[in-house]
């Protein structure tokens, strides 16, 4: 009986028709996070990790669902910087080995936006004096800008010996001003007012 030969050829038939399944590149991300979802408010976000394949990973590229793409920095170690759209963006990190195998992670990042506090609107100071005297060419007003407890005058402008008001439009909302005047005459100033701060 040649029952042997036969078991051994179907053996081979049935071998030679078996196919072994590829492996696929593993694709790890490990900054900014290991999880699957990922808060921030800057753009770009640094993505990194790691791709392993027993053939060799030759590309790592990167995909944002809100547009974009391109080629990460590294294939076993990879890295790259990634633009955000404000709200979430689906990022998918792909990694091809050397028999055109991918494998893939993804990474859902969502950027927020944070408003700064609005700056306080600028208000013009407006001063107003009382002078009983006839005599001088011009008022000399000297202003300085406040801080801590140091506030070092210089003059800021002359004003016309008949004014009783005028108004610092050079000013800031967040800084506090002090002034004085004094009469100038013939080139010489005479004695100083009471110095007045905003508040």
């Amino acid at each position: 009986m040649r029952v042997v030969p036969w078991l051994t050829l179907l053996v081979l038939l049935v071998g030679g028709t078996r196919s072994m399944a590829q492996p696929t590149p593993r694709v790890t991300i490990t900054h900014p996070t290991e999880a699957a979802t990922h808060t921030t408010t800057t753009s770009p976000v640094v993505v990194a990790g790691t791709a392993r394949d027993n053939r060799g990973v030759v590309r790592v590229t990167w995909t944002n669902d809100r547009g974009g793409t391109g080629v990460a920095e590294g294939t076993r170690q990879w890295r790259v910087a990634i633009p955000l759209e404000v709200g979430v963006n689906h990022l998918r990190i792909t990694a091809v080995d050397g028999q055109g195998n991918r494998g893939e992670a993804e990474l859902t990042v969502t950027l927020e936006t944070t408003l700064e506090p609005p700056s306080p609107p600028l208000r013009p100071i407006t001063l107003e004096w009382t002078y009983g005297g006839t005599q001088g060419d011009a008022f000399q007003l000297d202003r300085c800008t406040q801080e801590s407890t140091t506030c070092a005058m210089a003059r800021l402008t002359d004003v016309p010996l008949t004014a009783r008001t005028w108004q610092d439009a050079d000013v800031t909302a967040t800084s506090s001003y002090c002034y004085r005047l004094a009469v100038t005459l013939g080139g010489r100033l005479g004695p100083y007012s009471n110095t007045l701060c905003s508040p």
